[in-house]
C-alpha cells in the first residue's frame, strides 16, 4: 500500500475480451464467472462500426436456442467506452444450465463471439478463493498461506504516542516514544505491505461477519483448521486482534508498523528486518477509528453468540469499553500525521452511528439505539473504508423509519447515476477514482441485501457491479483473480506473489483509475525503471482505455493492482448477499417466469433475519413461490376484473355511490416507501397517477413529473366496461364522466407548489416547481431548505 492519501493513481491496458473477437474492432463483454438461471443476463457488444443492422445467435450443444436483432439503443463513445457503438443484448430468457456461445454478425458479414455459462452453483467455490487470498494476509500465526509465522515480535511492540493537546491540528502534532509495550500480534497486513491498521482491520472483520449473517449456508469449511466455516475462522482472526487495540482505557492502538515499511526491498513477512523496536505501535485515541472497531466487535459478538457465548461476551465487553473511551475528554478530534498519514477517516458521526446500532443489536440496551437515532445521520453519497452512512442507516432502518428513508434515498442517488450518467453502459453507481471498484461492490452488496426485504428495485446495482467485477467492462477483464474465469487481472501488486511466482488466486484488483493520475505518477518518478517504460507502452498500445479512465495490469502498478483486505471483504460481502437471492434448485426454463425471477427469489428470506437463515437451503421452496410471483403484476388485474361486479348492476342501480370505490382500490403513494412498476396506478392527494420511466420511491406523483402521468381515477375501471354493456345503458359511462371530472380538477390545484417562489421553510415533493430569480426549477425528490441555485448536478433541483 503506498500513498493512500495522495491517491497516486496508475492505469492499464489489458488484452482482448473473454474470447477474442474474430473482428479486431468488435468485442462482446459479459460476466465470465457466469449467471444463475433466474437473474437478468445482459451482455454488451462494442464496436467501431455501426451495429444497427447486426444480428446475434446463441448456441448450446450445437443447437441454436435464441436469435435476434441488436437493439437500436446505441450508447456512443464516452468516458466509459472508447467505441462508437455500444449495445446491450438481453439474454435473460435463457434459464437452462450449461455452456453457451453467442455470435454477433455485422451487416458486412464480419462476426464476433464469446462464451458464457448458466449455473446454479457459482459462488461457494469463488468465496473459498477470495478467502484464500485473505488468509495470505494474516500476521502473527502459523495458520496462514503463502508464507510462514511472521512478526511475532509484535507481542512486545513499542508504544509511540501522539503528543500535543486533544484539540491541536494534525500538522502541529508529533509522535513521542514511551517506555511501554503492547501485545499487537495478529490481525491482517493491509495490502502489498506489512503495516496493520486498526481501521482496515475493523472494516474487514465487520463486513466478513455481515457476509456470514446475510447467507450462512453458502459458506463452507475448506481452508479452516478450526471448528468454524472458513469465513468465521477468518473473521475471528481479525476480531481477536481488534480486542487487543485498547490495552487500557487511555491507550488505543491505531497502527502497527511505520512508513519505513515502504522503503524496503521485496521480502516475505517472516524475513522482515523491521521487527521489534523498528516496528512501533502508534497510539492515539482517535474517535472515528475507535467507533469503527467498536462496531466490528459488537457485530462479532452478535455473530459468534450462537457458537461461543464466552467469546461473544469478550467481544461485546471490549466494544463497550472502546465506545466509552472514544467519548472521553482526552480523545483526539484529529488523526496525528507526521508521516504516518495512512487512512485518515475524518468523519466521526457515521462510525459512531454504526457502532451504536451494532451495540444495541448485541446488547439490547436501548441507550445505544437512542444514541444512534440522535445522530440523524445524513447520506455521504459513497460507501468506503471512510464512509458508513449507507451501512449505518441500513442497520438502523430496522428500528427507525427516518434512517430507512435515508438509506433508500442514498441508494436512489446511486441508482440515478447508474441509469442516467452519460455513456455509463455498465451501470456503475459512481464515478471512477482510486479503488472506487471496492466502494461500488459495497453499494451492490447492500442493494442485494435490501432486496431480501422484498424491494428489488435497486437489485440491478448488485448485478451490474458483480458483472463489471467479473469482466463485463471495456477491458473484458475479471478484476478477481479466479480459476473460474478466462481472463483476469492476475498481475497483482504484492511482494509475496512477486517472490514466489504463485498465481494470486482470490486477490481482487483495485480496478480502473483516471488517466491524468497515471501520467502524473509516470512523470514524477514514483515508478522505477524498467517498470515505468513497460507501463507507458501498455498505456500507449491500449485499445480499451478511454480518454479519462484506464487500467494497467502490471505487478508494479500499486494504483490499479494493489489488492487490500477491505476490497477482499467487500467482494465476499457482495457474493454472499447475491447468493442469498438465488433458489437452491434448478428451475426448468419457463418463459412466463422470466420477467419476475429477480423479484421473487428473495421473498423467502424476508422473515428470517439473514443471521438466522443458516438453513438457506430451505430456500429451495422458492421455486414454488416463484410461479405465483406474477401475481405482483396482477394488481391491475384485481382492478380490471371489476367488470365481474356486473352481476350486481341490478342491485347497484344507485351506481353513484360506487364511483368512489375505484379510487380507493389504488394503493396510496407514500414517499420513501411506495415502489410502483411502469403501468401501475397509485393515488396521491385525491388524484391517480400511472407510473412511467421507473419512478423511485422518492419520485412523488405530480402533474409535471417525468415519472408519472395523471390519469382519471375511473379510467382503468372503465376500460373493461364492454362486458358491462348487457346492463341497459347502465349509466356506467355517465358515472365515469361526471364524478371523475370534479375529482381531477381540484387535484391539479392542491399540488402546485408549482411556479411559486422558493421558500427555505416549505416542503417540496418530487415534481414540484419553484422559481428563483426568474428561473424555474423542478424538485427531483422530497426536499426542504435546499436552495435551488446551489443545487449541483446531482442535487435535488433541476433547471427547466
Amino acid at each position: 500500500m503506498q500513498h493512500k492519501i495522495l491517491k497516486t493513481l496508475l492505469a492499464s491496458a489489458v488484452s482482448l475480451a473473454i474470447s477474442p473477437a474474430i473482428n479486431a474492432d468488435t468485442y462482446l463483454r459479459g460476466n465470465q464467472l457466469g449467471y444463475t438461471p433466474d437473474r437478468e443476463k445482459v451482455l454488451v457488444v462494442m464496436s467501431d462500426k455501426s451495429l444497427q443492422q447486426a444480428t446475434y445467435q446463441v448456441v448450446k450443444n450445437g443447437q441454436t436456442v435464441l436469435t435476434g436483432n441488436i437493439n437500436s439503443n446505441n450508447v456512443s463513445k464516452s468516458d466509459y467506452s472508447p467505441f462508437i457503438s455500444n449495445h446491450e443484448i438481453d439474454l435473460s430468457q435463457l434459464r437452462e444450465t450449461g455452456d453457451y456461445r453467442i455470435q454477433v454478425t455485422l451487416p458486412d458479414g464480419e462476426t464476433a463471439h464469446t462464451l458464457f455459462n448458466i449455473n446454479t452453483d457459482l459462488y461457494a467455490g469463488e468465496l473459498t478463493q477470495l478467502l484464500t487470498h485473505l488468509k495470505t494476509a494474516r500476521s502473527g500465526t502459523a495458520d496462514t498461506l503463502n508464507h510462514s509465522l511472521s512478526h511475532m515480535d509484535d507481542e512486545f511492540a513499542k508504544v509511540v504516542e501522539a503528543s500535543g493537546p486533544a484539540t491541536a491540528g494534525a500538522q502541529s502534532t508529533q509522535w513521542k516514544n514511551t517506555q511501554f509495550t503492547v501485545d499487537a500480534t495478529g490481525g491482517w497486513y493491509d495490502a502489498g505491505d506489512y503495516i496493520k491498521f486498526s481501521l482496515t482491520n475493523a472494516v474487514t472483520a465487520y463486513y466478513l461477519t455481515r457476509a456470514y449473517e446475510v447467507n450462512p449456508s453458502i459458506h463452507k469449511k475448506v481452508l479452516s483448521n478450526s471448528n468454524y466455516v472458513d469465513i468465521l475462522d477468518e473473521a475471528k482472526h481479525g476480531l481477536d486482534y481488534l480486542v487487543k487495540l485498547l490495552p487500557s482505557d487511555d491507550v488505543f492502538i491505531n497502527q502497527v508498523g511505520s512508513h519505513k515499511d515502504h522503503n524496503q526491498a521485496d521480502r516475505y513477512p517472516e524475513d522482515d528486518r523491521l521487527n521489534g523496536f523498528d516496528r512501533p505501535a502508534f497510539a492515539a485515541k482517535y474517535a472515528p477509528n475507535m467507533f469503527l472497531v467498536a462496531a466490528a466487535l459488537a457485530h462479532g459478538a452478535t455473530t459468534f453468540k450462537p457458537f461461543d457465548t464466552e467469546l461473544s461476551e469478550r467481544y461485546l465487553s471490549k466494544a463497550k469499553a472502546i465506545w466509552k473511551a472514544a467519548q472521553s475528554s482526552d480523545r483526539l478530534n484529529y488523526l496525528p500525521y507526521d508521516r504516518e498519514w495512512f487512512y485518515p477517516d475524518d468523519s466521526e458521526q457515521d462510525n459512531k452511528a454504526l457502532a451504536a446500532v451494532e451495540l444495541y443489536q448485541a446488547s439490547a440496551d436501548t441507550q445505544y439505539l437512542e444514541a444512534a437515532k440522535a445522530i440523524n445521520l445524513q447520506p455521504q453519497y459513497t460507501a468506503s473504508w471512510a464512509s458508513y452512512s449507507l451501512s449505518a442507516n441500513q442497520r438502523l432502518g430496522e428500528f427507525d423509519n427516518h434512517a430507512n428513508n435515508q438509506f433508500t434515498y442514498e441508494l436512489e442517488i446511486f441508482n440515478n447515476f447508474a441509469k442516467k450518467q452519460t455513456g455509463n453502459i455498465w451501470g456503475l453507481p459512481s464515478t471512477i477514482y482510486w479503488a472506487s471498484l471496492y466502494n461500488n461492490l459495497l453499494i451492490g452488496a447492500m442493494a442485494a441485501e435490501h432486496a431480501l426485504s422484498g424491494d428489488e428495485y435497486y437489485l440491478p446495482l448488485a448485478y451490474d457491479n458483480l458483472d463489471y467485477l467479473y469482466g463485463k467492462n471495456n477491458w473484458g477483464t475479471s478484476f478477481v483473480v479466479s480459476d473460474k474465469v478466462l481472463k483476469s487481472a492476475d498481475q497483482i501488486y504484492h511482494q509475496m506473489y512477486r517472490l514466489s511466482g504463485n498465481k494470486p488466486v482470490g486477490a481482487v484488483s483495485e480496478g480502473p483509475v483516471d488517466r491524468a493520475s497515471l501520467l502524473d505518477a509516470l512523470s514524477s518518478g514514483a515508478i522505477a525503471q524498467p517498470y515505468k517504460s513497460e507501463m507507458q507502452a501498455m498505456l500507449d498500445n491500449s485499445v480499451f482505455d478511454t480518454q479519462k479512465y484506464i487500467f494497467v495490469n502490471h505487478n508494479r502498478n500499486y494504483s490499479n493492482q494493489e489488492t487490500t483486505i477491505f476490497g477482499q471483504a467487500a467482494t465476499v460481502y457482495l457474493l454472499s448477499s447475491i447468493s442469498a437471492l438465488q433458489p437452491k434448485t434448478v428451475i426448468t426454463p419457463t418463459p412466463i417466469i422470466t420477467p419476475t425471477p429477480i423479484v421473487s427469489t428473495p421473498t423467502p428470506t424476508i422473515t428470517p433475519t439473514p443471521a438466522v437463515i443458516t438453513p438457506t437451503p430451505t430456500m429451495t421452496p422458492t421455486p414454488a413461490i416463484i410461479t405465483p410471483t406474477p401475481t405482483i403484476t396482477p394488481t391491475p388485474v384485481i382492478i380490471t376484473p371489476t367488470p365481474t361486479m356486473t352481476p350486481t348492476p341490478a342491485v347497484i342501480t344507485p351506481t353513484p355511490t360506487i364511483t368512489p370505490t375505484p379510487v380507493i382500490e389504488y394503493p396510496s403513494f407514500i414517499a420513501g416507501k411506495t415502489r410502483a412498476k411502469n403501468g401501475e396506478i397509485v393515488s396521491y392527494q385525491n388524484s391517480c397517477y400511472q407510473a412511467k420511466n421507473n419512478p423511485g420511491v422518492w419520485e412523488t406523483p405530480s402533474v409535471n413529473s417525468w415519472f408519472w402521468e395523471q390519469v382519471s381515477c375511473g379510467d382503468v375501471i372503465s376500460t373493461p366496461t364492454p362486458t358491462v354493456t348487457p346492463t341497459p345503458s347502465i349509466t356506467a359511462t355517465p358515472i365515469i364522466t361526471t364524478t371523475p371530472t370534479p375529482v381531477i380538477t381540484p387535484t391539479v390545484t392542491p399540488t402546485p407548489n408549482g411556479n411559486t417562489t422558493w421558500s427555505a421553510t416549505a416542503i417540496y415533493n418530487g415534481g414540484d416547481q419553484v422559481t428563483v430569480n426568474g428561473i424555474t426549477y423542478r424538485a427531483a425528490w422530497w426536499t426542504q431548505g435546499q436552495d435551488p441555485e446551489k443545487s449541483g448536478q446531482w442535487g435535488v433541483w433541476r433547471k427547466i
